[in-house]
């Protein structure tokens, strides 16, 4: 089915075929689904990071189960969460990039759209647009770090000298790296991208 492309991106799923029962369908779909590849599929996944860790596995794979959670650190008044390992970040990174395959599924077969309209109505990425964003990007990331380092002291505990360089350390990397950028497309895939449309085509 085809969409006009002057339509705004929130109707992007009243095509001709629309039914609220696709919508809420494929709103099912998204929850079920998600919560089926946290349970039985990535599991193992985090069990296998967690033995790469050493050490005493049922210990270590408790702690990174309850720390995907967060642990918690109060920054300006506010409570955030955070992993407190290699492998709870991975397992958490993992657990919101599924969004990206199972949005995708949902859109070809439930709606029979292109899966290129979740990224626009164009459709597609905006290649131009993309690049402009990611050189911003860096250098707000950068001048962040920059600021950060130049504190005299910091209550919530960001300063300016870096941890102790240990296998840990290449192991946050490499999963910074490798999986959130798949985890931060799993949160525009998921909910910017399909449930706007679908929330929007609604009503």
């Amino acid at each position: 089915m085809s969409i006009d492309a002057s339509t705004s991106y929130p109707l992007g799923l009243r095509t001709t075929g629309y039914t609220w029962a696709k919508v809420m369908g494929g709103i099912l779909t998204l929850l079920l689904g998600y919560i089926l590849v946290d349970a039985v599929v990535l599991l193992p996944v985090l069990a296998v990071a967690v033995a790469f860790q050493g050490g005493d596995f049922a210990q270590h794979f408790s702690d990174a189960l309850h720390s995907v959670g967060g642990d918690t650190h109060t920054v300006a008044g506010k409570v955030v969460h955070y992993a407190t390992s290699p492998a709870a970040l991975l397992y958490l990174n993992l657990t919101i990039a599924a969004l990206i395959p199972i949005t995708m599924g949902i859109y070809r077969w439930i709606h029979r759209l292109q899966i290129s309209r979740l990224m626009s109505i164009k459709p597609g990425i905006r290649v131009k647009f993309f690049f402009v964003c990611l050189g911003i990007s860096v250098v707000a990331i950068a001048a962040q770090f920059a600021v950060a380092a130049m504190l005299p002291g910091d209550t919530n505990g960001v300063s300016g000298h870096a941890d102790p360089f240990s296998w840990t350390t290449v192991a946050f990397i490499a999963v910074i790296l490798f999986s959130t950028p798949l985890q931060a497309m799993g949160e525009e895939y998921g909910f910017r991208g399909y449930l706007m449309q679908a929330f929007g085509s609604l009503t």
